[in-house]
């Protein structure tokens, strides 16, 4: 069962760190069928000379493991990587700043500015809101290239593909441009000072609250400890 249980981990390892490869259908579904059929042998090996209904373990744990494996390594074929780069990109469909160049940088300001209005540090918010937007842009933009490559020679995936590319080209260079602004706009240093100023409080009352919290601990320790000592005694 160690053995089962070291296939599983090799196996979430391998989707936490490979997100730069890409493989086939069929490769995902072999590589599931194959673990589903070790982890069978496993459990028959270990099962099978201690109970007669090793089959009760070894059937769910062969069909799990290779549902699994298969569902981790389908997240790297061409198809799971345009499709999810593909739901990002719906999701980014609201963003005006993602979709719109604008002719000068009061407009992006203003635009900003609308969306944003409920923050009172809407400076600060929005650059940060861009800079995550464009690491993720980054992240789908290379799996959709990444899928491209590997179905070299289909030419309607690549059409798809690259028209998706180019999308996300334009909206990473919408956010660059806009952060940018953001960073020019003479409100942006003294918001950004006020955030940080919030940030070092939040962190110093969470420093308090833990402490106040391991000081409660403590006394109720002591306060055990004396009544059981009293009870002893007694």
């Amino acid at each position: 069962m160690h053995k089962l249980k070291l296939i599983m981990v090799l196996a979430l390892a391998t989707g936490a760190h490979a997100h730069a490869i890409t493989v086939s259908e069929t490769t995902a579904c072999l590589t599931g069928m194959g673990a589903a059929a070790v982890a069978g042998g496993i459990t028959y090996a270990a099962l099978s000379k201690e109970t007669p209904y090793w089959w009760a373990a070894a059937a769910p744990a062969s069909l799990f493991t290779g549902w699994l494996t298969h569902k981790i390594f389908h997240n790297f074929t061409p198809e799971a990587k345009f499709t999810a780069a593909q739901s990002f990109m719906l999701q980014m469909s609201d963003n005006v700043i993602a979709h719109h160049s604008y002719a000068n940088e009061q407009e992006i300001i203003d635009a900003l500015h609308d969306i944003y209005i409920r923050h009172d540090l809407w400076l600060v918010r929005a650059y940060q809101d861009m800079a995550t937007l464009i690491e993720r842009i980054d992240y789908h933009l290379k799996n959709v290239q990444d899928a491209c490559g590997a179905r070299y020679g289909d030419h309607m995936f690549a059409r798809v593909c690259k028209e998706l590319i180019k999308r996300f080209k334009i909206a990473s260079k919408n956010f660059t441009v806009a952060i940018k602004v953001v960073k020019n706009h003479p409100e942006y240093m003294s918001q950004l000072t006020l955030y940080k100023e919030m940030l070092a409080k939040e962190r110093e009352l969470q420093a308090q609250q833990m402490m106040a919290y391991a000081q409660m601990q403590s006394a109720m320790a002591h306060t055990h400890a004396a009544y059981n000592n009293n009870r002893d005694r007694d």
